[in-house]
């Protein structure tokens, strides 16, 4: 009977943490090989090469958001299921997107404010992250920082990730769990905390809404926020 229950608990964790396991590996290895093409291109100083050399700050963005992307894509099928299976047939009106919107942007504003004053930001891992982030322009890292990348974060941490947790816990710890992983996806102390306050707003106007837009709507404004913040 506890061996039961022990293979149990253990597939429910496996339910909960194997596509947040499998997603990041497959994001790192993706972007290491396409990493590898690209600098491969590079050094050997063919038309491919020179645009490449010529446009590298694009190109690096460009490979962080494939990987991200072609990630998502081994686990689109059961991202899809899970969320049509527990999203809300009801709609709702373009004025609470706006409020949405307005919610994350100011969210993200006042957070990256808070950080700055307090010298967070400062840390050398966060601008490490912050400088291979920030290096194309303002059109370029919208679309992939602040339209991509959240689409297919939302798709696993609240498509998958939060509808499973919820099958067995409340709300509030659903929540709580949720953000928490969303944090510890992020490696870095300055950007979990950060990641952690902004997955919690994320859960709970999914949690309440029920429809993966309106997760989407709240962290894509975050993000291009704090691209716009930036001033590139």
């Amino acid at each position: 009977m506890r061996m039961k229950w022990n293979r149990v608990l253990w597939e429910k964790i496996w339910q909960v943490f194997g596509p947040l396991f499998l997603f990041i590996i497959c994001n790192d290895c993706i972007y290491l090989i396409l990493e590898r093409g690209k600098e491969l291109l590079i050094q050997q100083g063919n038309a491919a090469g020179d645009f490449l050399l010529t446009y590298r700050a694009e190109a690096d963005l460009t490979v962080q958001g494939l990987a991200v992307f072609l990630a998502f894509l081994v686990q689109y099928r059961a991202a899809v299921t899970e969320t049509v299976q527990n999203t809300t047939e009801e709609r709702y009106s373009w004025k609470l997107y706006l409020l949405l919107i307005f919610e994350g942007a100011a969210s993200a504003i006042i957070l990256n404010l808070l950080f700055y004053l307090t010298g967070w930001t400062k840390n050398a891992s966060f601008s490490a992250v912050a400088d291979s982030q920030f290096v194309a322009g303002t059109g370029f890292e919208i679309a992939i920082f602040g339209i991509l990348t959240p689409l297919v974060e939302e798709m696993i941490f609240r498509g998958i990730i939060f509808n499973r947790i919820h099958k067995w816990l409340g709300d509030k710890q659903t929540i709580l769990l949720c953000a928490i992983l969303f944090a510890l996806y992020h490696f870095n102390p300055v950007q979990g905390l950060y990641a952690f306050l902004m997955g919690l707003l994320i859960c709970r106007n999914y949690n309440r809404y029920r429809r993966i837009s309106v997760a989407f709507a709240v962290h894509a404004a975050a993000n291009v926020a704090v691209i716009l913040m930036a001033g590139r």
